[in-house]
């Protein structure tokens, strides 16, 4: 699992051995142990003040196995680089974690965000950016209309060339807040990541990506011609276009 990015909240600290630690150890046991069964999981640890809140959401095409080893780097890596903070973020390729002394399960936030350009620069900017809004427009309609709030799709670029995304949003949040969510993602895009073949941002709420390869564990069932842009041959959480 690659690192990606992370926030650690400095406006409010713990110290070592205090109970918030223990409380916020606890609350990782319970996240690692529980998000690679489905892929995502909330949970709380203590009581009071010193009450951890936690969320570890996993990519919606990773198996359980990645999920796992993703959940554990992650919260080694966020007790690491965030240590005696009481709120922070860590996003990995394959999963993110969030944990805070504040109940934000199921609360909407544009708090924490990131986004990254990556890889080498495509040959039709315009026709590239077109493709890639058709594209995202499509997978953000799976996700709010499927249970498990997670699209992986593929579209036609040149000739051969496609153009492969996902989205996803985290469980706990409306559909209307998911809605939102997406929107701000995928218009992000062309201000990070225009001219660029792949590119990734994410929020604490839900997120999207897109590369000229296949990056996912899982690809959409059929394959439509060239010409046509419309979705078709879809199964839960996945589509081609």
């Amino acid at each position: 699992s690659s690192f990606l990015d992370s926030f650690c909240d400095d406006t409010a600290n713990y110290t070592a051995n205090s109970i918030y630690e223990r409380n916020l150890h606890q609350l990782f046991s319970n996240l690692t142990t529980n998000a690679p069964r489905t892929g995502f999981y909330t949970a709380t640890a203590g009581h009071g003040t010193d009450q951890a809140y936690g969320l570890l959401l996993c990519r919606g095409d990773v198996p359980s196995d990645v999920c796992s080893s993703c959940a554990y780097n992650s919260v080694s890596q966020v007790d690491s680089d965030c240590s005696g903070r009481r709120s922070a973020v860590l996003w990995m390729e394959e999963c993110f974690i969030r944990y805070s002394d504040f109940n934000f399960i199921g609360t909407a936030s544009t708090d924490f965000n990131f986004s990254m350009p990556r890889s080498t620069t495509n040959s039709d900017p315009v026709l590239f950016s077109r493709q890639l809004s058709r594209l995202m427009a499509n997978l953000s309609s799976i996700v709010i209309g499927g249970a498990s709030r997670f699209a992986v799709g593929d579209i036609v670029f040149l000739g051969s060339q496609r153009i492969y995304g996902m989205a996803q949003c985290t469980r706990d949040v409306t559909l209307s807040n998911c809605t939102t969510c997406l929107e701000d993602v995928v218009r992000e895009m062309p201000i990070c990541c225009r001219g660029w073949n792949e590119g990734i941002v994410y929020t604490v709420n839900c997120g999207a990506r897109y590369g000229a390869f296949p990056f996912t564990f899982q690809s959409g069932v059929l394959a439509s011609p060239p010409e046509s842009q419309t979705p078709y041959g879809s199964s839960p959480g996945s589509n081609r276009i």
